[in-house]
């Protein structure tokens, strides 16, 4: 049997350490690891805050075997030696490089709506038969340097079904291109909903969609004003776009999963908790393909759309209001949290497909980016789709110190949050990577910051939920303190101080 390792004189509290207290009990949390320790008796309030204020030295002699053990174990006391950043750092890579080929095809920036928020600029640029050919060029060679054994597609715009054609082209072109490799394929689509054929299961299972996802923008009256129809694309002059969504959602869960987007903005608030109400007057919860929930704030997403800045629902009343959409529900109802797996938070093991090593997000105008996000953004380009001959002038000149059209790429290659100014040093780092990406490549301090005060409201929510059912507005946020801790080198720029 081979012997234990021997444990150190001096140990460290982990900087990912949290604690919580409920109910005369302590629930301690480790979100490096994702080990959750419910602490009983009278030291146990003691010995949560102690290990949760500061990364500092405790002696391994006096403890009781068991419970150093398992403080070991669940990484709350570590090693000097072990460099936790650097952990978080490798598990990060790791998932950068194994992240399955994610595809992301913009049919057309166009849409048969006009929703008041949106930041695309509803253009007729659109993907065309030769564009086809070259993106399941870019697939076949992509699949064949990275090894990757799965490929998911997913059919974004605009409204993708304004170009339907296309994406009957490509999607047999690919899914034949991954039955002749042996490669696994799958499908998603996001879709406002009006514009879906009449066989809707027939759709879902030609393009092996696994996931559609729908918004609703309140109760009908509500939506309808914030998704009005285009005065060219209105096919009736009562078409209501809620009917349509809704008519869709019914024929859609007896075939696949559907995500229902709540858009929230301070006009329709009032409707969320009805529209949980209809949806479970519908039925939807208790179908083949349970629908599942996603509370969304309609925010600033893009460069394109500042004004929502404005307009946009304050983060802590939106929190309050998705915690009431969940309590409408109940348990069995399942909400969208990348967060969450099996019930319990857990550290990320994943990145968004911005990220992944092999996904890409093929705009409508022809050029490659690394966020679904940007497509309205060609300066955010990465590359094109095909090469322009250089026989070719341009007719207009570039500027005098503009950045060339792939300025990001190197950018987005070499992101690594773990190496920021602010989140290297912050306790939520394993859980959120820094949070978007695309916020770090635009300097957005502002969306930074609500990120942060994001995990300030709702971690205790997450840790105590499982073993408590604690509601997020019955705890107060953490502080400073708790994200920056006491005895870390916290790196110029931070909002905190080192010690």
């Amino acid at each position: 049997m081979q012997a234990a390792a021997a444990v150190p004189a001096m140990l460290l509290a982990s900087r990912y350490n949290f604690s919580f207290a409920q109910g005369g009990r302590v629930v301690l949390f480790n979100a490096r690891t994702g080990t959750s320790w419910v602490l009983e008796g009278e030291a146990a309030a003691a010995l949560g805050a102690e290990l949760s204020s500061a990364v500092q030295a405790w002696s391994s002699e006096g403890w009781d075997p068991a419970v150093l053990q398992r403080l070991l174990d669940g990484g709350f006391l570590v090693d000097p030696d072990f460099d936790e950043v650097a952990q978080v750092r490798h598990r990060y890579w790791a998932a950068r490089h194994e992240a399955p080929m994610v595809v992301t095809v913009t049919t057309t920036l166009d849409c048969n709506l006009a929703c008041y928020y949106c930041y695309e600029e509803r253009s007729e640029q659109q993907l065309e038969h030769g564009d086809a050919v070259a993106i399941a060029r870019w697939v076949a060679q992509r699949i064949g340097t990275s090894g990757k054994r799965s490929l998911h597609v997913d059919w974004y715009g605009g409204e993708p079904l304004l170009n339907p054609g296309l994406i009957e082209e490509l999607s047999a072109s690919l899914q034949a291109l991954c039955r002749e490799q042996g490669v696994r394929y799958d499908a998603s689509i996001v879709s406002n909903g009006t514009l879906w054929p009449q066989d809707v299961g027939g759709f879902v299972a030609r393009h092996a969609l696994r996931e559609v996802q729908i918004s609703l923008d309140g109760l009908e009256h509500e939506h309808n004003r914030r998704r009005r129809y285009r005065r060219q694309h209105r096919p009736a002059p009562d078409a209501s776009s809620f009917a349509q969504a809704v008519a869709l959602i019914d024929a859609l869960l007896d075939h696949v999963r559907v995500d229902l987007r709540v858009n929230v903005d301070p006009g329709n608030a009032a409707d969320a908790v009805p529209l949980m109400e209809m949806a479970r007057r519908r039925g939807w919860f208790q179908r083949r393909h349970p629908i599942v929930m996603a509370p969304a704030r309609l925010a600033h997403f893009s460069e394109r759309s500042e004004f929502m800045r404005q307009h946009g629902l304050d983060t802590v009343t939106f929190d309050a209001l998705a915690s009431q959409m969940r309590s409408a529900c109940g348990d069995s109802v399942r909400f969208e949290d990348p967060y969450v797996a099996n019930g319990r938070l857990q550290p990320r093991t994943s990145v968004c497909a911005a990220l992944a090593d092999d996904s890409v997000v093929f705009g409508a105008d022809k050029s490659l980016y690394r966020c679904g996000l940007q497509v309205s953004e060609p300066h955010r380009a990465v590359g094109r789709l095909q090469a322009t001959p250089r026989r070719v002038i341009p007719i207009r000149p570039v500027e005098a110190g503009a950045p060339p059209a792939d300025a990001d790429a190197g950018w987005w290659a070499a992101y690594d949050p773990t190496e920021e100014t602010r989140c290297g040093s912050c306790s939520f780092l394993p859980l959120c990577w820094g949070g978007c990406p695309k916020h770090h490549l635009e300097d957005d301090t502002a969306a930074l910051l609500e990120q942060c005060g994001y995990w300030r409201r709702n971690l205790g929510r997450y840790v105590l939920q499982p073993w408590f059912g604690v509601a997020t507005e019955a705890l107060p946020p953490l502080g400073e303190e708790a994200q920056f801790r006491r005895g870390v080198a916290v790196l110029p720029g931070s909002c905190s101080a080192a010690a």
